[in-house]
C-alpha cells in the first residue's frame, strides 16, 4: 500500500516539474519576425473560438454532450448544470506564433443550478528572462482576452439542462508607444465587443429501458452555440469573432469509460468532426485520447490529441493535475507537423447542508461533488439512514418519540405461498434474463429505554437477510462498497422520486431500509422494514415484534424475518416468473440447437 502511494506522489510532481519546466524554456527565435507577426492569435476571432480546458483539450476537445467540468464555460454553459459544487482551475496553454495563455475559472452552486466565472489572457511571450528583462519582440507589449460570467441550470427534470454564458473580450494590438499612429498597420489597434453562448444538453439512463439495455452505458446529447453578437454600441467595436454551431454525442460510465463525437460548424470555415475517449484504469489517474478531421476535406488537416489527468482526495477537498498535447499536421500527412501542450491545476470543495429535522434534531450532511479522482469512502455521497427513516416514521412515533409503526394492511405468514400471476398479468419477457438486484442497508438502532450501547443483533440480522435473498440464482446484492456512494436526498424532493432515484444510481431493481428498536425492560425488539421497488408510487412497510431476546428465540426470530422478507423480495421482483421465463428461453435455445444439428445431418 505505501509502495503503490508513492509511486502515485511521484507521478505527480514529476507531472508538475514538466510543467514547470516546459512554462520556462521557450526561447523564441526572434530574428524574423517582424511586427504583426502574433497578431492573427490575438484576434478576437481567434481568442474566443480556442478552448483553454486541459482535460477536455486531451480529448481532441470533443465535449460538447458532457463538459462536466470548468470547460463547460467554452464548449456548453449547461454543462454548469452537471456541477454542484465549488471549483477552480487555473490553466496555461501554448499558442501558434510565439502567442501563449493563462486562464483562471471557478464554478459556484447555487441553490438551483451553478453560476461560473472565467477569466482568459493572451499574451506574446518574449525572451525577457535570457535578455535581461528587455523586450526584443516586436509584438511584445499585444496583449488579447475576455472575462465571462456562465449559468447552467436543470430545465426538465435531472435531464434536459440548459444554460448561458456572456463574454466581454478585448484585443489590444498597439505598438509600445500607444500613441504612435497605427493607421499603416493591417490590423485595428485596439477592439472590443460582446458575445454570448447558449446550449441545451440531455442526459438518459439506458439501463431504464432494462434488458438487453441494462449494461449499456448513460448517453448524453448536446447543442451549443457560441459566440453570438450583435451591435452594443461600445467605441472601438471592431471585427467580430465568427458564430459557432456545435452539436455532440457522449456515451459514459461514470468516470470509469468515455466516448465523445462533435462535430463543429464554423462561419467562413470547414466543418470539424472530433473524437474523443476518456479510460480510468485506477481511480487516481484518467488517460486521455482525441482526433480532429475535417468533415470533408480528410486530406487537408489532421489532429492527434492525448491527456493525463492525476488526482486525489484531501479532507473535504480534492486536487488534481492535468496534462494535455497536440500534434497538428496541415496538410495531413506533413513532415513539419505543429505541437502544443498545455497544463493546469484544480481544486474542488466539499458542500455542507445544515438543516433541522422535523423533530428539532439539528443535522449536517456533506455531499459529494465530483466524482474524479475520489477514494472509494472519501469526498463521496453519504446517505444515513436516520435521515430517510426518521421523516417515515415521525408521523406515527409516540410521544418519546420511539418508533411505533403502524403495522402493515396485510401480513404474508411465512408458510403460505404467493399465488402465482395469471396469464393476463404476466408481462412481456425481457429480451434477457439478468439478475435482479437489491440494496439492504445498514440498519438504523434505537435504545427504547435504555442506554445506547453496542450491539451485534442489527447487523446479525441484516447478514442473515442477505444471505436468504443470495440463495436465489435471480437474485444478487449490491456491492458493500456503494453503499457510501449514495446521492443525498433534495430538500425538495419526496421519498418516492428519492428513491427511485437511488435505484437508478445504483442499478437496483429494489432498496430496502430497516429501522430498528431495542427495549432492555421489556425484552422486546421492534423492525421496521421499508422496501421500495423501482418505478413504484409508494413504499411497502413491514412492521415485526418480537417479545424475548431469548438466544433460541432470537436464532428462530433471525429465520423467521429472514425468510419473510425473501418472500416479500420474491414476490415483489417476479423471480418466479424470471424462472419461468428463463426455462423458456433455455427450451427455445434446445430445440433451436436440435433443428441445427438435424439440418447438419
Amino acid at each position: 500500500m505505501k509502495k503503490s502511494c508513492t509511486i502515485k506522489n511521484a507521478a505527480i510532481f514529476l507531472l508538475l516539474g514538466v510543467s514547470i519546466s516546459a512554462l520556462g524554456a521557450y526561447t523564441p527565435d526572434l530574428t524574423t519576425k517582424t511586427d504583426g507577426y502574433s497578431v492573427p492569435y490575438l484576434t478576437h476571432d481567434y481568442i474566443m473560438n480556442t478552448s483553454y480546458g486541459v482535460r477536455s483539450f486531451g480529448m481532441g476537445e470533443a465535449q460538447t454532450a458532457r463538459p462536466d467540468d470548468l470547460s463547460a464555460m467554452y464548449y456548453n454553459p449547461a454543462g454548469l448544470s452537471l456541477m454542484g459544487y465549488w471549483e477552480y482551475g487555473l490553466s496555461y496553454k501554448e499558442l501558434p506564433n510565439d502567442t501563449h495563455g493563462t486562464t483562471g475559472a471557478v464554478s459556484i452552486p447555487l441553490p438551483y443550478g451553478s453560476l461560473g466565472l472565467l477569466g482568459v489572457y493572451h499574451y506574446v511571450r518574449d525572451d525577457y528572462h535570457v535578455r535581461q528583462g528587455e523586450n526584443t519582440h516586436p509584438d511584445a507589449n499585444k496583449q488579447a482576452g475576455y472575462v465571462g460570467l456562465s449559468y447552467g441550470a436543470p430545465i426538465y427534470k435531472d435531464q434536459l439542462h440548459g444554460g448561458i454564458n456572456i463574454k466581454y473580450a478585448v484585443s489590444d494590438l498597439r505598438p509600445v508607444d500607444k500613441a504612435a499612429d497605427a493607421t499603416n498597420r493591417g490590423y485595428e489597434p485596439f477592439s472590443q465587443a460582446i458575445y454570448f453562448d447558449l446550449g441545451f444538453i440531455y442526459t438518459y439512463d439506458l439501463s431504464l429501458l432494462a434488458g438487453f439495455f441494462f449494461y449499456f452505458p448513460n448517453v448524453a446529447m448536446g447543442i451549443s452555440a457560441r459566440n453570438l453578437h450583435f451591435a452594443t454600441g461600445l467605441p472601438d467595436e471592431g471585427t467580430y469573432a465568427d458564430e459557432e454551431y456545435n452539436l455532440g454525442v457522449s456515451f459514459y460510465y461514470d468516470y470509469r469509460f468515455m466516448g465523445n463525437v462533435d462535430i463543429v460548424s464554423q462561419k467562413n470555415r470547414e466543418t470539424v468532426v472530433k473524437y474523443g475517449v476518456e479510460f480510468w484504469p485506477a481511480r487516481f489517474l484518467a488517460i486521455r485520447g482525441g482526433f480532429q478531421t475535417l468533415f470533408y476535406h480528410v486530406d487537408d488537416y489532421r489532429g492527434f490529441y492525448w491527456g493525463v489527468g492525476l488526482g486525489e482526495s484531501v479532507g473535504s477537498s480534492k486536487f488534481s493535475v492535468e496534462y494535455s498535447g497536440s500534434r497538428v499536421e496541415y496538410p495531413a500527412g506533413t513532415s513539419h507537423p505543429e505541437y502544443f501542450h498545455r497544463f493546469a491545476f484544480i481544486q474542488s470543495f466539499e458542500k455542507i447542508y445544515r438543516y433541522k429535522t422535523k423533530s428539532g434534531k439539528e443535522k449536517v450532511i456533506p455531499i459529494a461533488q465530483a466524482d474524479r479522482y475520489n477514494t472509494p469512502l472519501q469526498f463521496a455521497r453519504f446517505i444515513d439512514p436516520e435521515d430517510l427513516i426518521d421523516d417515515i416514521i415521525d408521523d406515527t412515533s409516540d410521544d418519546d418519540g420511539n418508533a411505533q409503526p403502524v403495522p402493515p394492511d396485510e401480513e404474508t405468514p411465512p408458510s403460505e405461498e404467493k399465488p402465482k400471476p395469471g396469464p393476463d398479468d404476466q408481462k412481456p419477457a425481457p429480451p434477457v434474463i439478468r439478475p435482479k438486484t437489491i440494496a439492504l442497508y445498514p440498519f438504523q438502532v434505537e435504545f427504547s429505554a435504555s442506554e445506547p450501547r453496542t450491539i451485534t443483533l442489527p447487523e446479525e440480522i441484516r447478514q442473515s437477510m442477505l444471505g436468504a435473498t443470495t440463495q436465489d440464482k435471480y437474485l444478487k446484492t449490491m456491492s458493500d462498497g456503494r453503499y457510501k456512494l449514495t446521492p443525498k436526498r433534495e430538500q425538495s424532493e419526496n421519498y418516492v422520486k428519492y428513491l427511485n432515484r437511488l435505484c437508478l444510481f445504483h442499478r437496483l431493481d429494489a432498496i430496502t431500509f430497516v429501522s430498528m428498536v431495542v427495549d432492555d425492560q421489556k425484552n422486546e425488539v421492534y423492525l421496521n422494514i421499508l422496501v421500495y421497488r423501482k418505478g413504484d408510487v409508494s413504499i411497502t412497510s413491514q412492521y415485526v415484534k418480537k417479545s424475548s431476546m431469548d438466544k433460541e428465540e432470537m436464532t428462530r426470530f433471525k429465520a423467521d424475518v429472514s425468510e419473510n422478507y425473501y418472500r416479500v423480495i420474491e414476490g415483489m421482483l417476479e423471480l418466479r416468473e424470471q424462472e419461468r421465463q428463463d426455462a423458456e428461453l433455455q427450451k427455445k435455445f434446445a430445440e433451436s440447437q436440435g433443428n441445427n444439428a438435424n439440418r447438419k445431418r
